[in-house]
């Protein structure tokens, strides 16, 4: 009799347990930092004969979601790449939850919303623009420890709607969108790794000021703008290098399946060799993984390979291969991706790579010629998102790679 019991218990409770009737269509979601700001996204939810889809949107960029389960009430979804995941109920056709950020050792949670079928991302109905960004910008951040650094911005604006993003030294926030509302600037960009929102006030078409940053779950910082169409960054081909005495470089680290790799080896005899320093926590690495997948393509059989060494938030190898191999299925890679067992610390880098003199960012890219010699050492990456950025990077990388492949 309790064997039969058992039965109709589990029976009953699958039959109870349906999918959440969650809305295709456009939705308007928050997330919530330490200090009760909202940073506001969009997303495109779908469900086509059982298969559901996510698009989160930023700008020109739609980010594919496909793990996604829903339940009862309830809607849990993994964003690729990053290791992060949002859980919610659905009520109303409204999303109460929480967005997750995986760390090696806790994790970041901020409070998630979202409302269906709202597209607009910050205000409803906004105010005729004071002014047009749309240009190229020098700009100032200053942090809460008082640390001054110079971005350069790129806007575009289109009527009210304003897309864009900043250029460091290191790296680009990717694609960004908001509004001009009057004299109000309002910009965000969502990942699930990343949270940004940029808020100013147009002095005038050239200036912006009162400049507020807000970064993840407690990061912020105050900027100001200048338009100036000659802003420039260091060259991101000078900042890291390697130590006086050293010309070369050598490591061993294991594939994703545990078996070592070395270089050099014969496998890269005569070869130029790309060595990627990347994490799979990074959007900017993800961004140059994207290229770097196209560009191996082409240049493969040229007598080129890749290397990626990988520097996650974990030292465990599990962990980390796991996060890897879904990040090499999503983007196609088909070069080698080795998981060096170091953090993303700048100094576990140096610790791994002695003969590299400084470490700043994450992605690093060294060229190295066919005789092993380090030609080449470039910090950070202009994803996509930096439009023309992108494109004069991609054409002088593969300009100097053809260069190379000449001296053979």
């Amino acid at each position: 009799m309790k064997k039969i019991l058992s039965m109709f218990t589990i029976a009953s409770s699958l039959l109870s347990c349906n999918s959440a009737d969650i809305p295709s269509g456009i939705w308007r979601a928050t997330v919530k930092n330490e200090t009760d700001v909202e940073i506001p996204f969009n997303f495109m939810f779908s469900d086509s004969s059982g298969v559901k889809q996510i698009y989160l949107i930023n700008g020109d960029e739609k980010l594919k979601i496909d793990s996604i389960d829903t339940f009862d009430d309830s809607i849990h979804f993994f964003i690729p790449l990053f290791d992060c995941e949002i859980r919610a109920r659905i009520k109303n056709n409204k999303l109460t939850g929480k967005s997750i950020k995986h760390l090696a050792d806790h994790d970041v949670v901020m409070a998630f919303n979202a409302e269906y079928n709202i597209p607009w991302r910050f205000i409803e109905n906004p105010k005729k623009p004071a002014a047009n960004i749309s240009g190229k910008w020098t700009s100032a951040f200053i942090g809460t420890d008082g640390i001054s650094s110079t971005l350069v911005a790129e806007f575009l604006q289109d009527g009210n709607k304003a897309t864009g993003t900043f250029l460091s030294s290191t790296g680009d926030y990717r694609f960004l969108e908001g509004v001009v509302t009057g004299n109000n600037l309002f910009l965000s960009g969502f990942t699930g790794s990343d949270a940004y929102l940029f808020t100013a006030t147009l002095k005038s078409d050239s200036v912006l000021t009162d400049g507020k940053f807000y970064s993840g779950y407690n990061t912020f910082k105050t900027w100001s703008a200048k338009k100036d169409k000659f802003a420039m960054l260091a060259d991101a081909y000078s900042i890291t290098k390697l130590k006086a005495n050293s010309q070369k470089i050598s490591f061993n680290f294991p594939d994703l399946y545990g078996k070592k790799v070395s270089f050099p080896s014969q496998k890269y005899d005569g070869k130029i060799t790309i060595v990627q320093f990347l994490g799979s926590w990074c959007a900017n690495c993800m961004d140059e993984t994207n290229y770097l997948t196209k560009f191996y393509d082409k240049y493969k059989t040229q007598g080129v390979e890749i290397i990626g060494i990988a520097y996650e938030r974990s030292t465990d190898f599990n962990r980390s291969a796991k996060l890897l191999i879904a990040m090499k299925k999503r983007l196609k890679v088909k070069y080698e991706i080795l998981v060096t067992g170091y953090t993303n610390d700048s100094a576990d880098v140096l610790k791994s790579m002695p003969m590299l003199n400084n470490f700043s960012a994450f992605p690093t890219t060294l060229v190295i010629d066919q005789k092993g010699v380090v030609r080449l050492i470039h910090t950070g990456f202009n994803g996509p998102g930096t439009g023309r950025y992108y494109k004069e990077f991609t054409s002088n990388f593969e300009t100097a790679i053809d260069r190379l492949l000449i001296e053979n």
